[in-house]
């Protein structure tokens, strides 16, 4: 898994800086959406989530295990989740997967955007 996830960076990080990239993924993790905070510093030094820029507001708010592995993967790539930055219809919503025992709901699939 690790040399398919470093042959992808290099392809990725390889690519013209104008070029635009959508790609589909079958992450199967749960990768959330951007939390909505309200700060009530500004510190410039505090650590800040980096979801907040890669992630939108909208979208299933669930995260897996992996979670933020994959968030550092798309941070380092400097990649967006397009579909958490769309409000879906709620009886659409961002799922992909429904568990058939039961019934969650879950977003795993994602199109990743540069």
């Amino acid at each position: 898994m690790t040399k398919f996830n470093n042959e992808v960076s290099k392809m990725l990080i390889g690519l013209p800086k104008d070029n635009v990239l959508i790609m589909g993924t079958n992450l199967n993790a749960s990768i959330g959406m951007r939390a909505n905070e309200t700060r009530e510093t500004n510190d410039p030094f505090e650590d800040e989530d980096p979801s907040a820029s890669l992630l939108g507001p909208h979208g299933n708010s669930r995260r897996s295990t992996r979670c933020k592995l994959i968030i550092g993967v798309i941070n380092h790539l400097q990649l967006r989740a397009a579909s958490t930055f769309f409000i879906r219809k709620e009886n659409q919503g961002h799922n992909t997967w429904t568990h058939p025992t039961t019934k969650e709901h879950y977003q795993l699939d994602h199109f990743l955007i540069k």
